[in-house]
């Protein structure tokens, strides 16, 4: 059996957990989700994407796990990045101004901290891009052959 399809999915999966991870980063602690429950509702979508990580790198032991990584974390913060520059083009348009006006939530206040948010994604790409480094040159020196 295809073991690289199979750790693909799972990165999938840890992937889509960390861009959570990363979407929850922008709650603003309050009076109605408190910074002790912002880092608990993180922490629990943090598990999921380590297990499934941790199961990608079972399915095909001698995959370049650093590399790998990287990836995972630099495309999870490329889709965040992506996610939040919508909402903020949403966001600017005066129909979806209108139509959150009706609602009783204020959805904007609730996604309010773009200091944690940014930073998170900034450190969760910078991370991606240091593992992608470190892993091609622990590729490239397996490669050369030793005199």
């Amino acid at each position: 059996m295809n073991s690289k399809p199979v750790k693909i999915i799972f990165y999938i999966i840890s992937g889509f957990f960390i861009y959570m991870v990363s979407v929850l980063a922008f709650i603003a602690p309050d009076h109605n989700v408190p910074l002790a429950g912002k880092i608990a509702i993180m922490a629990m979508f943090s598990v999921p994407a380590l297990i499934a990580l941790c199961l990608g790198f079972l399915a095909e032991r001698n995959g370049r796990k650093l590399y790998e990584t990287g990836i995972v974390l630099l495309s999870s913060a490329a889709f965040a990045a992506f996610l939040v520059l919508s909402i903020i083009s949403m966001w600017a348009s005066p129909d979806f101004k209108n139509q959150l006006a009706k609602t009783k939530i204020d959805i904007v206040a609730f996604f309010s901290d773009y200091a944690t948010g940014f930073g998170f994604m900034a450190a969760l790409a910078l991370t991606g891009l240091l593992f992608l480094r470190l892993g091609s040159k622990t590729q490239k020196t397996k490669l050369v052959p030793q005199t």
